[in-house]
């Protein structure tokens, strides 16, 4: 809401990456200044290999700018749209990955809060990258956070609740994510005005019959609507998740350092490519906020796509 991310080329050595610019007075008159510290935070840590990088950052008068490598497989959004639904063996590799991630957020003492298919990339080797930490918290000092925020898809209960709420959020909204990649349709329906009734999260999830009773059993406990009671919330965390019987037979060692056969590759024609973003932001012209074209001979970069 505060940025765009553009596909740029630096000129002194030819690589592309990703470019975030965001808007210094927007940071600051929508109270997220320090959101964006902790983002900067995350991308410079690049010790997980299923977190996005920050390659480096600079700032101008009135911007920041947030430069990552570019990811030219898309999202997993796009890769819904297209499939509807995915295979058994994709929804396992992608959900393996990210729980892999998560247990490193964790362990930092980050909540992630937005996590959803749009903040999941696919790598160009087959790999996922989480991205956009605008909205963690650092909860290292605390026990819980109160504010209300995320995708509406995606929050849990107790977010709404007012009572308070921890990294158990990340597990409810995985549990979303994992239902969507193998039903194709979000397990609530919400109103179509986007408001958000808790009442809605009451009512029994509907499973089809041909999900794998452990798939069902495995989303069901991540959608527990008690905290304290969802899988991943207890003191093992992580480990009760990875060895819940859904992950049978995977290795979580080979997992970890990306030594898993994804189950698919995405195809890229050339570094320009961006066939797998949609088209909806790939179309957006490129100027800023003043309506004034961004490309500029003096500077070090130059613009070619957006793309979210």
């Amino acid at each position: 809401s505060v940025g765009k991310i553009y596909l740029v080329e630096y000129n002194k050595d030819g690589i592309r990456y990703a470019m975030k610019s965001m808007r210094k007075d927007q940071l600051i008159s929508e109270g997220i200044a320090d959101n964006i510290l902790v983002e900067k935070n995350v991308l410079m840590d690049g010790q997980s290999p299923f977190l996005l990088s920050l390659s480096f950052y600079f700032q101008t008068k009135n911007r920041i700018y947030f430069v990552t490598p570019f990811i030219p497989g898309g999202d997993l959004f796009h890769r819904l749209r297209k499939e509807a639904f995915l295979k058994e063996e994709e929804v396992k590799f992608y959900t393996a990955q990210v729980v892999i991630a998560l247990q490193y957020l964790h362990d930092m003492g980050i909540c992630y809060r937005d996590l959803k298919p749009e903040n999941i990339l696919i790598g160009i080797d087959g790999h996922i990258k989480l991205t956009d930490f605008g909205l963690s918290k650092i909860l290292s000092n605390v026990d819980k956070t109160y504010t209300i925020c995320g995708t509406v898809q995606y929050l849990a209960p107790e977010i709404l609740g007012g009572e308070g709420y921890n990294g158990a959020v990340d597990w409810w909204s995985l549990g979303c994510i994992m239902y969507e990649m193998l039903v194709g349709r979000f397990p609530f329906r919400f109103q179509k005005d986007g408001k958000i009734n808790i009442d809605v999260y009451k009512k029994p999830i509907r499973y089809p019959s041909y999900m794998d009773d452990k798939a069902k059993d495995l989303i069901s406990k991540l959608l527990e609507m008690d905290p304290t009671k969802r899988l991943g919330n207890a003191e093992n965390g992580w480990e009760d998740v990875k060895n819940h019987p859904y992950f049978e037979g995977v290795d979580w060692d080979k997992a970890k350092e990306k030594k898993l056969t994804p189950p698919f590759f995405p195809k890229s024609e050339n570094e320009e490519d961006i066939k797998y973003f949609e088209k909806t932001f790939t179309d957006e012209p490129i100027y800023n906020d003043s309506g004034e074209a961004l490309y500029n001979d003096e500077e070090e970069y130059k613009i070619f796509y957006i793309y979210s």
